[in-house]
């Protein structure tokens, strides 16, 4: 859990790693669709061979969150 991020009405919130890169990815997701004028829901991710299979799951699970579908992962 991330502690301390602040929304504009002054409310703490507390923010998971996934929601954290979710919020990440769906706004990549906005400015895709805005600049290629059509919808994205396929991506392909590259990711760095050290990483663990944890950190690739939440990877994973944010793409979820942002609506994205991985056709594939590469290392």
């Amino acid at each position: 859990m991330i502690e301390g991020f602040e929304l504009h009405d002054g409310t703490k919130v507390k923010l998971t790693i996934e929601q954290v890169f979710g919020m990440i990815f769906k706004y990549i997701k906005a400015l895709a669709e805005k600049h290629g004028k059509s919808k994205v829901r396929d991506c392909v991710i590259a990711l760095p061979n050290y990483w663990t299979l944890n950190q690739r799951i939440t990877i994973l699970n944010a793409l979820a969150i942002a609506d994205l579908y991985p056709l594939s992962v590469i290392h």
